[in-house]
């Protein structure tokens, strides 16, 4: 395993956390928030007790980063977050936009969080209309560019219309969005905005109507996956929005250093929220003594750096992997699935369009994909 976790400071509530993890992710700084002692059974505005952890390699550092900040700013547990942690989620306005966004604004309410809306369109030269014969081609692209700005404005103004009426208004109001529009292809964009806009969590609402150009698929997800560090929310069309105040999540591990890394990032981006977590392995081979072995190593760390929260750890028996997730996440009412994406693993095997076709229609549950 990687290197182990030290709880290097325990803060009041989350946005003093917040705080001190955008410093320390400015000096290069890995870090990660736990609940700490006390009872988390309920989440109030303020998550109180939240543990700031560091790698042992990074303690030395960690240090000098809090005496400055204290010589500078005072009291840490006096601050607020100085920046949003920052959630994109590119929108067509359909249905499906609705979806993903009531997600974002889930996750941002409970984050600090803002909004960037991203609108991907076609270039109209390829929509193979016909310019007018008395008309310059310079004058014909001023045209389309002012249309579909028009166009855009309008969609703006019907998808917040909408939006108020699936969500509380006031939450709408409240959520810091954004909205931004460009030109190109929908997988190129999003690696772009990424590379430059750095979000926490990309927010992607997935049509079945894989056909229609610059619309999410789930091959067109998997490639973003493999383009980008930041972990990817993945909401089905037909995904049923329930809040976020208590969530039942299922992570699905192999055993592999990156399995602890993605779980202790999921752990700490979910720190604000109500969460019972089912960390399961699914075995198909009937010796399964040795990765009974690796469930207790999982069981050491997490009784060691995150014992305050509601861990199930699960084996489970069957010979397709998909259907014993399926089975799992209907008994135990699931939110959302999580898992990284290895190579070399059974559950990268998952990774596949059909595969996450198969699971989205099936489970029709949003899921965390975090890059290995």
């Amino acid at each position: 395993m990687s290197s182990s976790l030290i709880n290097i400071l325990t803060l009041n509530n989350s946005q003093a956390a917040y705080f001190l993890q955008g410093h320390l992710d400015s000096c290069g700084i890995e870090s990660y928030l736990s609940l700490g002692e006390g009872d988390n059974s309920s989440k109030t505005q303020e998550t109180e007790n939240i543990k700031v952890k560091v790698k042992d390699v990074d303690v030395e550092k960690t240090i000098k980063v809090i005496l400055e900040l204290t010589a500078k700013y005072g009291k840490l547990e006096n601050q607020k977050a100085t920046r949003f942690r920052k959630i994109l989620v590119p929108v067509d306005f359909t249905g499906i936009a609705i979806t993903a966004t009531k997600y974002a604004i889930g996750l941002a309410e409970n984050l600090h969080g803002e909004i960037r809306l991203l609108h991907v369109y076609d270039d109209p030269l390829l929509k193979n209309k016909r310019i007018k014969k008395t008309s310059t081609f310079e004058k014909y692209q001023v045209e389309e560019a002012k249309l579909i700005e028009e166009d855009f404005k309008k969609n703006i103004h019907a998808f917040t219309t909408k939006l108020k009426e699936n969500v509380d208004p006031e939450k709408v109001t409240k959520a810091k969005m954004h909205y931004s529009m460009t030109l190109g292809s929908l997988e190129s964009e999003i690696i772009q905005m990424t590379n430059l806009y750095q979000p926490e969590v990309i927010v992607l609402g997935v049509s079945s109507e894989s056909e229609i150009n610059n619309q999410l698929s789930e091959m067109l997800c998997l490639k973003i996956a493999q383009n980008v560090t930041a972990p990817l929310l993945v909401v089905p069309e037909e995904a049923e929005y329930r809040g976020v105040d208590n969530i039942n999540l299922l992570y699905a591990t192999d055993f592999l250093d990156s399995d602890f890394t993605s779980m202790r990032k999921l752990l700490a981006l979910m720190a604000p929220f109500h969460v019972k977590y089912f960390c399961i392995h699914v075995e198909n081979d009937d010796d399964n003594s040795l990765k009974v072995q690796k469930m207790n190593e999982l069981q050491e760390v997490i009784n060691n750096d995150y014992a305050n929260y509601r861990i199930d750890l699960r084996l489970i028996k069957n010979n397709d992997m998909i259907n014993g997730m399926m089975d799992f996440i209907k008994e135990e009412n699931i939110n959302i699935i999580s898992f990284t994406n290895p190579r070399r693993s059974m559950i990268y095997r998952l990774l596949s369009p059909n595969n996450l076709k198969r699971i989205i229609q099936q489970s029709k549950v949003p899921m965390f994909i975090f890059r290995s």
